[in-house]
């Protein structure tokens, strides 16, 4: 992750292979890293966060306006251990 964009409760969340070069995660021009993006999401998901794909390399999250504390507690928890999971494998790619 590099980047976390937002207003309100719209947020993107910026997906690059390595955090010093900035590399995107995704290579829209060779397909590179298209994988690694949907794991991700499909990560989530598995574990309840519903994430959609959006541009490129951008992982969006939009909660409804009625979110708990606790929700968002729950989402952080759920992407931080996803984004983690993929650390490896984005890092060899």
């Amino acid at each position: 992750m590099e980047e976390v964009r937002g207003k309100g409760l719209f947020v993107g969340i910026e997906l690059v292979r390595n955090r010093s070069t900035k590399t995107p995660l995704y290579d829209w021009t060779t397909g590179k890293g298209a994988s690694s993006k949907q794991r991700i999401i499909n990560a989530a998901l598995d574990r309840g966060l519903y994430a959609m794909g959006g541009n490129a390399n951008v992982l969006m999250l939009c909660p409804p306006l009625t979110v708990t504390k606790q929700e968002v507690d729950e989402a952080m928890s759920i992407l931080d251990e996803v984004l983690h999971l993929s650390d490896s494998e984005c890092e060899s790619l």
